[in-house]
């Protein structure tokens, strides 16, 4: 990140002179510094996942939004050579603040920030294209953060509501996937408070069901509803919502067999979602459903995040057992022991 930051800092030592030879020489070509090479230190910045860092990308980024601010000012707009902050600029600064344990710092922070993104929305020189990345960067940051305070869900509404505020100009950044599941990651974490189960429970089947009908209007034939299809980690979430938020043990197993069978036959069956089925039910239970071996093709076919290919929840390797119940598994051990002969005849 640092290494990031000494880069942006001599492409200003040669901007400077480069404006120094321009003022004597009007052959020397202008240079410029694109909202690109700023991203890429905000990302850095970022993905060094230091707390300590997180002051520094609001700093880098301040500086973007004043240039903003002054865009219409006419002496210090030719002055500024730092440029306007994009989509990507919003999101990594709020990414930046996931590894911070002072809970008011960054609702207060991420408030400022979502001021200044709808300052952007709605001025008539918006530089860039309008999506959920920002907003739903603000409730992954809430997730982390904010995974044991009380006032996540209340905290998770104030973003989201703003979202749908937003959305009623601009469409495009109408919550989306991603957002409702981050929604049930919230409610899936306010297990930890007991009075808040009750509430986080009925909130986590509304949104669920609310994307499994908004999936289906979509699949429709002729359907104006824009296309829509879960993921690996609505799946996740929601089960993680049952193992957190369900007491009683029968309707708990009920229901981690219903959402995982659905995944199944969504091909959503991701290695989060296996690991989180095996711990929930008994090894007789997981062995009757999953088998053993390789996971059929289809239960994996839509998945987005981390893969399973084996039931012991392992991407596989050497001397796996491809054999599963109901796959059919003729000619494996002919394959296997050809493999043997020719490692055998290798070492020859």
């Amino acid at each position: 990140a640092e290494n990031a930051r000494d880069v942006l800092d001599k492409m200003y030592e040669i901007l400077n002179l480069s404006r120094e030879a321009d003022s004597t020489n009007d052959n020397i070509a202008e240079i410029s510094i694109k909202s690109n090479a700023y991203n890429l230190v905000l990302g850095s910045y970022s993905d060094s996942k230091n707390p300590e860092l997180t002051s520094k990308t609001i700093d880098l980024f301040e500086k973007m939004i004043s240039t903003w601010s002054q865009r219409n000012d006419e002496n210090k707009a030719t002055q500024n050579t730092v440029p306007y902050p994009t989509e990507n600029s919003f999101e990594y600064c709020f990414k930046s603040m996931r590894d911070l344990d002072n809970y008011d710092a960054v609702k207060n922070q991420s408030m400022q920030l979502l001021d200044h993104l709808e300052a952007m929305y709605d001025s008539e020189d918006l530089h860039f294209d309008i999506t959920t990345r920002a907003f739903n960067a603000c409730l992954e940051v809430y997730t982390k953060v904010l995974s044991k305070d009380p006032t996540l869900l209340a905290s998770i509404d104030i973003v989201l509501e703003r979202m749908r505020k937003a959305s009623s100009q601009h469409p495009s950044v109408k919550p989306d996937i991603t957002t409702y599941s981050l929604i049930l990651k919230a409610c899936s974490l306010a297990g930890s408070d007991i009075s808040m189960r009750s509430d986080a429970w009925d909130r986590a089947k509304r949104t669920f069901q609310l994307l499994k009908n908004t999936e289906l209007a979509s699949s429709t034939p002729g359907s104006k509803v824009e296309k829509w299809k879960m993921t690996d980690t609505c799946y996740f979430y929601m089960m993680k919502c049952v193992v957190n938020l369900v007491d009683d043990e029968t309707e708990r197993e009920e229901l981690i067999m219903e959402f995982f069978t659905e995944s199944c036959e969504k091909g959503l069956v991701s290695a989060n979602v296996l690991r989180l089925f095996k711990a929930s039910i008994s090894d007789e239970i997981y062995s009757g459903k999953v088998g053993s071996g390789r996971l059929a093709n289809k239960w994996i076919a839509n998945v987005t995040s981390s893969k399973a290919i084996y039931s012991d929840i392992s991407m596989g390797g050497g001397e796996k057992n491809a054999r599963r119940k109901g796959k059919s598994t003729s000619g494996w051990m002919k394959k296997q022991r050809n493999r043997h002969q020719q490692k055998k005849t290798k070492t020859q």
